[in-house]
């Protein structure tokens, strides 16, 4: 909860963990070399950049933890065994992946061409689920830098969902808030309450993007972007089109015992979504 976004009087959903393992392709009785995690990180304000930056503060008092507890217990091992100490060599290591693509260079100036081809080979044999690839990118781009110490390398996977708030910053967006109270307000039956932020996930995160700044810290930081993931943000950016999500009522979304309640879904929310693209349309040239 501690990494929630908390803007215009709303929380965000905290990061999930959606995977966590290890990467021996196979039983073996040697200790795994390489973990992975990764999570859904919902945002209402924070940009890629800062939640690495975020992320990179947690990664790094976590190693630090690791370290302290390795120590205490290697110490421990050595006094029962009668070995002699000396304290574990590992020191604290997370880097971004824009920063290891670039400490590269120095050594592969081709490593673009080399990540892209591995990329193509791993699509050619038939692997299409876009996280593993990216995945897949980040071990090849560890194999070609000489720093072999344990580490923990920071970077994004897709799909990204840029948040969305309406805040009435342009002449639109406070027209869809105008028409969105009014609405709220004029109804006695099925009394409705207007949110910023829609909670999870929608397409309709791509009608905006964030600053361009913030974006390009996306792209330097998801392997694959541009090849095995694309996302049109020029088209995105283009459109820059306030939004509202009118949705139905109901319970246990993607459940087997999924179901809505019929007379609001129905009846009710056709007549919301109509008098709200109404109201949007009101005084064109075409109405």
């Amino acid at each position: 909860v501690g990494l929630s976004d908390e803007y215009m009087g709303e929380t965000a959903v905290p990061p999930v963990t959606l995977r966590f393992k290890d990467l021996k392709p196979e039983y073996s009785v040697q200790t795994n070399r390489d973990t992975s995690v990764y999570f859904n990180f919902s945002t209402h304000i924070s940009t890629p950049d800062v939640v690495l930056e975020k992320l990179k503060k947690v990664a790094e008092d976590s190693f630090d933890e690791v370290i302290r507890k390795l120590n205490l217990e290697y110490l421990s091992f050595t006094r029962k065994m009668n070995l002699p100490h000396k304290a574990l060599p590992w020191k604290t290591s997370v880097h971004t992946y824009d920063k290891v693509f670039d400490e590269v260079k120095r050594l592969v100036p081709d490593r673009q061409k080399i990540l892209d081809d591995e990329a193509a080979r791993i699509m050619n044999e038939g692997i299409s689920d876009e996280r593993e690839i990216s995945l897949h990118l980040v071990k090849k781009l560890h194999t070609l830098w000489r720093e072999k110490d344990p580490l923990i390398i920071l970077y994004f996977s897709p799909p990204y969902y840029p948040h969305m708030a309406v805040t009435g910053k342009t002449p639109e967006e406070n027209k869809l808030l105008e028409i969105l109270d009014d609405l709220a307000v004029e109804r006695d039956v099925h009394p409705i309450k207007a949110r910023k932020f829609y909670p999870y996930i929608s397409d309709l995160s791509y009608f905006s993007l964030p600053e361009e700044e913030s974006v390009e810290s996306l792209k330097r930081n998801m392997p694959g972007f541009g090849t095995s993931y694309i996302l049109p943000l020029d088209e995105i950016r283009e459109l820059d089109l306030p939004v509202t999500n009118i949705g139905p009522y109901g319970f246990d979304a993607h459940q087997y015992t999924e179901r809505i309640e019929i007379d609001y879904s129905f009846y009710t929310l056709p007549d919301l979504v109509l008098q709200t693209v109404m109201g949007m349309l009101k005084n064109e040239k075409n109405i």
